[in-house]
């Protein structure tokens, strides 16, 4: 996965450009926060039912400003559990059911840090809420915004997760959906 070069978010990136750097992005925290290797499936632009999968922990970043839209990550429990273990260095018998929540949400942080660096927007006018985390089945995730839903599937350690993204430049035109 190549993660070397930086991207300029000026000139009205579109979603699929944004989508670009998100996936990478995502990517490389798993790989170096987590220590897990990830495997793209696919990526389609969907209108796909944006309710939380059954036996999965979403995190959802909302971006409002030159960068607009959300960002979700939906984990299962069982890759959150092993996420949560990662980043508090226990074994999974010691690791509080709370923390399985927290843990995905610390790398929604991870990656939203990493996306501002890359696309070079920490000096635009764009503010980045705190992450919302769903752990209910069946609620919905509120993507926050009519704009086109990207969605990557994506193999990390024998589990699936789902990268959801919204993201575009406020600048750039709105694709047809």
């Amino acid at each position: 996965m190549t993660t070397s070069h930086q991207h300029s978010f000026h000139n009205g990136k579109s979603s699929e450009d944004i989508l670009d750097v998100l996936v990478d992005v995502t990517g490389f925290v798993l790989q170096t926060v987590a220590m897990m290797e990830v495997d793209w499936v696919e990526e389609c632009q969907t209108d796909v039912d944006l309710a939380n999968p059954s036996g999965t922990i979403t995190a959802s970043m909302k971006m409002t400003g030159d960068v607009e839209g959300v960002f979700a990550l939906s984990v299962p429990v069982a890759l959150a559990k092993r996420i949560g273990c990662a980043i508090a260095y226990c074994e999974p018998e010691e690791l509080p059911d709370e923390l399985l929540n927290e843990g995905v949400g610390e790398i929604v942080n991870q990656i939203t840090g990493t996306l501002r660096t890359r696309l070079s927007i920490a000096r635009t006018q764009t503010t980045i809420l705190l992450p919302q985390i769903i752990d209910t089945e069946g609620h919905e995730i509120d993507m926050g915004t009519s704009n086109p839903c990207f969605t990557v599937a994506v193999d990390c350690a024998g589990e699936r997760l789902l990268l959801r993204s919204t993201l575009r430049a406020a600048s750039a035109p709105v694709p047809a959906s």
